[in-house]
This record gives C-alpha cells, structure tokens and sequence, in this order.
C-alpha cells in the first residue's frame, strides 16, 4: 500500500513482523533516516559522505534484517543508486548505480516491492518538472540479474504529486 508523497517511493515502511518503522525525514536541510521500535527505542543510522540530500524510497528487506533504499550520492554524477543497509553490521552497500547502465534512460529509482527474497523491483526513469515516465525493472540484493520486467509496469508522463492542489 502506498506510504508517501509518490505513488511509488515511500517515505515509511513497516518491519516484516511489524515491531519496527523506518522513516526518513528532514533534518538540517539533509535527509535523516530513523527507526523506531515498538519498544519505543529510535535509532538514527547515519553514513556521512554517502548518503546524499535526500532518499527516494525506502523498504525493508524481506527477511527483517536490513532496509533497501534509493538515494543520490554526494559526487555521483545525476542519478541515483540502490543502496542496502544491514541492521546486524551496521553498513550500506550500493549494490546498483544508473551508471552502470548508462544506455537506459534511468536517472530516477522509486521501490515497488520484493519479488522474492533477494529480488527488488523499481521504477526506474525520469522526471520532467513533476510527470515521471519510466518501466519496470527488477535486480537482485547482490548487484546480479539486472532486466527489465517483462510484462512489468510503463508509465508515460503520469503526474506524480498525487492531486496536491497546493503543489505549485
């Protein structure tokens, strides 16, 4: 179910087994990143250098044990990156960056879902002002079997602010 400002992207996730929350927020003009327990304990998981202004999206992984997310890079040229986070070690890996793939027109990453437990689907495309137009595409947690999904998802131009009258 849809959590955020975007169709897609959401800003919060529950945990697999429902006792945790991640969430970002703002904080000194730079993206925060937050979870809160059901013990009432919040955490803030920070990587200075590399998480950039802001995330896209964010989800926990299905086995509870770390959160996906994306992001823009400081020094990263224009696009974002695909970024996990392990809970038990405490460290990021970007496991997918648009440059890569510099022959498909992704510069923009929104998260739909796991399709499996290693495998993540995301929009991937491109925003003119606030209409995003991009496809389906899915990778798995360990940078492999990157493609998109056949059959998946297009979407040409849809405005994304989701009927916000006060968006201009």
């Amino acid at each position: 179910e849809w959590s955020g400002p975007r169709k897609y992207g959401p800003y919060w996730t529950i945990s697999p087994d429902k006792k945790a929350v991640a969430f970002i927020t703002r904080m000194n003009d730079q993206a925060a990143l937050f979870i809160l327990t059901s013990m009432g304990f919040a955490v803030r998981v920070d990587s200075p250098g590399m998480i950039a202004l802001f995330f896209a999206s964010l989800l926990w992984r299905p086995d509870g044990m770390g959160l996906v997310f994306t992001s823009k890079t400081r020094g990263a040229g224009t696009g974002y990156g695909l970024f996990d986070y392990d809970l038990l070690r405490g460290t990021f890996r970007e496991f997918f960056t648009p440059e890569d793939h510099k022959d498909l027109p992704i510069w923009e990453m929104y998260l739909k879902e796991f399709a499996g437990p290693r495998t993540l689907r995301f929009l991937g495309g491109s925003s003119l002002e606030y209409e995003f137009s991009g496809r389906e595409y899915q990778i798995n947690l360990d940078g492999t079997g990157f493609q998109q999904v056949p059959g998946g998802e297009v979407i040409e131009g849809e405005d994304w602010r989701g009927g916000c009258e006060d968006c201009e």
